[in-house]
């Protein structure tokens, strides 16, 4: 489950590499998450999950607006 890749992604566990080459289902699923945090208030966790996102996925414009919207 992406919730627990976005914690072996804070503990410095997982590489970006790796993460890079997560299946784009698992990467919505990011998408969702990033989303929940960033409605709830929790901005700076939802910029992490965007970040990751936008580096592993940098052509995709929907995780570049969740990054800048966080970053308001």
């Amino acid at each position: 489950m992406i919730f627990n890749k976005i914690d072996l992604l804070k503990n410095n566990k997982i590489t970006l590499k790796r993460f890079k080459n997560l299946p784009i289902e698992e990467k919505k699923e990011a998408y969702a998450l990033g989303r929940v945090l960033y409605y709830s208030g929790e901005y700076m966790k939802a910029s992490y999950v965007f970040a990751h996102l936008t580096i592993a996925d940098p052509f995709t414009y929907c995780f570049w607006h969740g990054l800048a919207s966080c970053k308001q």
